[in-house]
């Protein structure tokens, strides 16, 4: 009968013991998915991130530059000149700045997370926190490069520089294609950036943690009749 006892003391320890660890189990490898689901939308947009951020910062920042001493440069007889590259360096710098107190960081993360520990159920619980504030940040940033009011802040901007031009100098049409080219860049920039990080934060919110094996491919050549077609994601 003691035997009998022991064995079925054993036996109720032994369930306790699986009640109380399989949800925990279950948890921890749903944290470990939720993590995992992250780091692979990071690491996806981490190239693109990158070349974007730092590309278009070296371009407005070498133009701003490249103007300016353009500007300080120009002869007295070439006041148009010197004119035109100040209200250059000046937007130019303006978009610098802009990157550099707002950029997109999604490269930057990709490395931080991967770095964080995840061995303790604690070192996850905190990982999983700080990848969920970098994805919300991350996808709000992409949200706000693509919004309508950064189209028209960055149309405000080049319609003061061609305004500046046009009528503090009095060349309207010199106005008009600083405006129009100053816009064309800005819309490049825009369209170029990262856009993919939305629509995974979306997934994410309705449950869907699956990792998917994603090779991602930047260029495609297509014919066409005659032609050849050739586009390149950035």
């Amino acid at each position: 009968m003691y035997l009998r006892n022991q064995t079925l003391s054993a036996l109720a320890a032994a369930g306790l013991s699986l009640l109380i660890t399989a949800p925990a189990q279950a948890d921890q490898q749903l944290t470990e998915q939720k993590i995992q689901f992250i780091q692979q939308q990071f690491d996806q947009s981490s190239q693109h991130s990158r070349y974007w951020q730092n590309g278009w910062l070296g371009f407005l920042w070498g133009s701003a530059v490249l103007q300016a001493l353009g500007a300080s440069s120009a002869e007295k007889d070439e006041k148009d000149d010197e004119y035109d590259q100040t209200v250059g360096a000046i937007t130019s710098l303006l978009g610098a700045g802009d990157m550099l107190l707002n950029p997109i960081q999604t490269h930057k993360y990709s490395h931080q997370l991967s770095a964080m520990p995840q061995q303790t159920s604690q070192q996850l619980d905190a990982k999983l926190a700080q990848a969920e504030n970098w994805f919300a940040l991350a996808a709000e940033r992409e949200i706000h490069e693509k919004s309508w009011s950064n189209h028209l802040v960055s149309v405000a901007v080049n319609a003061l520089a061609g305004a500046a031009i046009a009528l503090d100098d009095n060349r309207e049409s010199d106005g008009w294609i600083t405006f129009a080219t100053g816009t064309l860049v800005s819309e490049i920039k825009i369209w170029s950036a990262p856009d993919d990080l939305f629509s995974a934060q979306l997934r994410y919110q309705s449950g869907n943690y699956q990792v998917k094996n994603v090779s991602v491919q930047n260029w495609t050549l297509a014919s066409n009749g005659p032609s050849i077609d050739f586009s390149w994601r950035f």
